[in-house]
């Protein structure tokens, strides 16, 4: 997805927190056990010759206060999702090519989430995952060439939200992947070269509490 299509949704998206949270008074939100969060944002790509996308994920949390604590402690289980494309020329052939990749990471982890005053809360995570990485080329020499495959890594996650209703929150978020490995070599075989073995992402999230 290209740079500006992102930024548009990532635009959209931003309209309609601002209308949700326009009318919205602080509300104090008790005795809620789990939390459906959705984010959407922009995600940078581990290879340095290919530009950043839309990412998107889901987390789902389980957990509740300590007796004499403060924070709140969630287990919790992520899936994110991105995808790169890569149109370009490759230099010592002089064919044109397009690259796609996909990341799709599934892990479990726990999250601390701390009230700061109001309905305003910053929440802090580091998860276990399980990454799927594919590539494939399109066009030229190397066309027809795919790869798959899985690695392990660790997301480490935080952000702050405004808990605008006992069960809705909207807020924005940071996340960085960091994988044991890159599977594919199939960006190599165009000379898209890794940067480093991990991704970063930044967005707007919305949660429902129940």
């Amino acid at each position: 997805m290209s740079n500006t299509k992102c930024r548009g949704s990532l635009l959209r998206a931003a309209l309609v927190a601002a209308a949700l949270l326009a009318p919205a008074p602080a509300l104090a939100a008790k005795g809620t056990a789990a939390v459906l969060q959705v984010e959407g944002g922009y995600v940078s790509a581990p290879y340095g010759d290919v530009s950043g996308s839309c990412g998107f994920g889901v987390v789902l949390g389980v957990g509740g206060k300590l007796k004499k604590w403060r924070p709140v402690f969630y287990l919790i289980g992520i899936v994110s999702d991105a995808r790169y494309r890569r149109d370009a020329t490759y230099a010592p052939t002089g064919e044109g090519y397009t690259l796609t990749l996909s990341f799709t990471d599934l892990g479990v982890g726990g999250r601390v989430v701390v009230p700061v005053i109001a309905g305003f809360r910053l929440h802090f995570d580091v998860s276990f995952v399980g990454s799927r990485q594919a590539a494939s080329v399109e066009k030229g020499e190397a066309a027809g060439r795919s790869s798959s495959g899985w690695t392990w890594g660790w997301l480490v996650g935080g952000g702050a939200e405004y808990r605008w209703h006992r069960n809705f929150g909207t807020g924005v978020r940071a996340e960085g992947s960091f994988y044991h490995a890159l599977v594919s070599r199939i960006p190599s075989i165009v000379g898209a070269h890794p940067d480093a073995k991990n991704r970063f992402f930044v967005g707007l999230v919305q949660s429902v509490y129940f």
